[in-house]
């Protein structure tokens, strides 16, 4: 009798324990989907997302973090936060909600009082935001004229105070991708896709006033482009060599020491971070002066962030 009761009391301890503790669900993984840095180099911030390996109807969960370079501490911002953008003055978030299937509002996440704010919604679906460097206004993408791979890809930019949008291409039945401010926070940069093979780096300003092909390359691809200062730009050159150019088209050159095709530069901290996707899911940053390579945040710690 004696013996049955201690061995009750030991499966009702191991049961409590097991119930305690939270055992991870093999058939989900996590990804990490985008990484932004912050305005002054000290953090970025970066979105996970957590889906079902083999079915793709199973529901998906999302959360956005911060990461802290000093101290490579982690916090957990919001839930379901996708295209994250950062104000200049470090206070604000704008972003599009993942589980929102239209694309169409674009939030504000207060980062000190943590509250989430709608700023604009209209019936375009939008995609990679970014705030002007003035703090003015907001820049994105439109899909519209057409469904999913037939659509067209437009800039927009909206005025944050007074909410005017404009749209600066008129690009159909072509795509204008991945815009990006210059620190003036006047010209433009992004890639123009025709279905040619060929996408080219171009230049405007929040006006669409001029268009100007930088790159007129008709060898390969050319996309992300961004800018390191207001008078060099750097882009991806397929299959993932990174290339510098002046404003002008000029002086294009390799930028040696790291091989990624989509990454994001912060001169605050003269860093590039991107994800390493191929074989692992780390957040990496590139000392381009060291020419030195680093993991910030593994895949074992993505892993365990939910």
């Amino acid at each position: 009798m004696k013996n049955s009761l201690l061995l009750l009391i030991s499966m009702a301890i191991a049961m409590s324990i097991c119930a305690q503790k939270q055992i991870p669900d093999t058939n989900y993984a996590n990804r990490v989907t985008s990484v932004t840095w912050m305005p002054d180099g000290k953090s970025l911030l970066f979105s996970v997302v957590k889906f079902h390996k083999q079915n793709h109807q199973a529901p998906f969960f999302s959360k956005v973090f911060s990461y802290e370079l000093a101290t490579g501490k982690i916090t957990e911002l919001f839930e379901s936060g996708s295209s994250l953008a950062p104000s200049p003055n470090g206070k604000t978030i704008a972003f599009l909600k993942r589980d929102d299937k239209r694309s169409a509002d674009i939030y504000l996440y207060q980062i000190e009082n943590k509250q989430q704010s709608l700023l604009a919604s209209d019936t375009t679906k939008k995609n990679s935001l970014s705030w002007s460097p003035d703090g003015k206004k907001i820049m994105y993408n439109i899909s519209h004229k057409g469904e999913n791979q037939h659509a067209t890809i437009d800039i927009c930019v909206l005025d944050v105070a007074t909410g005017k949008v404009k749209q600066v291409t008129e690009s159909h039945p072509h795509k204008s991708y991945s815009p990006a401010w210059c620190p003036d926070s006047k010209k433009i940069v992004y890639y123009l896709e025709k279905g040619d093979d060929n996408d080219q780096i171009w230049l405007t300003d929040d006006e669409g006033s001029f268009h100007t092909n930088l790159t007129h390359d008709t060898t390969t691809h050319n996309y992300f482009p961004s800018w390191l200062d207001e008078k060099t730009i750097y882009y991806t050159q397929d299959p993932g060599t990174i290339m510098t150019m002046k404003i002008d088209g000029s002086k294009k050159q390799k930028l040696e020491g790291i091989t990624h095709y989509h990454v994001k530069f912060i001169p605050a901290a003269g860093l590039f971070a991107y994800v390493q996707e191929d074989s692992e899911n780390n957040i990496v940053v590139f000392d381009r002066q060291k020419k030195t390579t680093k993991v910030l945040v593994d895949e074992g710690t993505i892993k365990g962030l939910f």
